[in-house]
């Protein structure tokens, strides 16, 4: 049984979306000898619960997280991967270690009296240890991943999943499903450009942040 509130599709044999309602969701894809997730979700609580999850699927031990971009509801679960090879854009790297920048989600967090609140204030923000500038390929248990990077949009650092041969993409907070995406420190003149790019990609399906 998953976490109360989520929903795990398999889009393909070896690839989830786990699906929150009106949170976070995030992607799973299975290897030969290892998982890959991608976001690790808003606090280290939500990334124990991913996890939990992932056991449903398999024992295989997470050994990837992808950080579609640095907003912390998808990415201050890192520090829950502490063996795992942490994946995100240059400029994610650069975001999440800006102590100012920091501080300023956290404040946010921590005031806004949500059930995840106070956990806010523990959170041990952990970038990624390995980022790319435009472009990465990486052959997962015989699947080929995409990651692409096309510009600023919803943060400085978006990157997108493509699996080609499945015609999936992982959007982040870039694409959504529906409703208004939060737009407090995007960059509005940059981002139809890069949607363009994004809806330039052979896809059939998108699974949204």
């Amino acid at each position: 049984m998953t976490t109360p509130g989520t929903e795990i599709v398999e889009l393909e044999a070896g690839v989830y979306a786990r699906l929150h309602e009106g949170l976070t969701n995030a992607g799973i894809i299975i290897g030969d000898d290892s998982v890959l997730v991608i976001d690790s979700l808003r606090v280290p609580s939500f990334a124990r619960d991913l996890i939990q999850d992932v056991k449903t699927i398999t024992e295989k031990p997470i050994g990837f997280v992808i950080d579609t971009h640095s907003h912390w509801d998808h990415s201050w679960g890192n520090e829950e991967f502490p063996d795992a090879t942490i994946i995100g854009h240059k400029n994610c790297y650069a975001e999440m270690i800006d102590m100012e920048w920091n501080e300023e989600w956290r404040k946010k967090v921590v005031s806004s009296n949500d059930p995840w609140s106070e956990e806010g204030n523990l959170v041990n923000i952990t970038p990624p240890n390995m980022t790319f500038e435009t472009s990465m390929q990486l052959y997962f248990g015989g699947r080929e991943l995409d990651l692409k990077y096309f510009g600023r949009a919803h943060t400085s650092g978006d990157i997108y999943i493509h699996l080609p041969k499945e015609k999936i993409v992982f959007t982040g907070d870039v694409a959504q499903d529906g409703g208004v995406p939060y737009l407090g420190d995007c960059y509005p003149a940059d981002w139809p450009e890069t949607d363009n790019q994004l809806a330039s990609l052979p896809i059939e399906r998108f699974m949204s942040g």
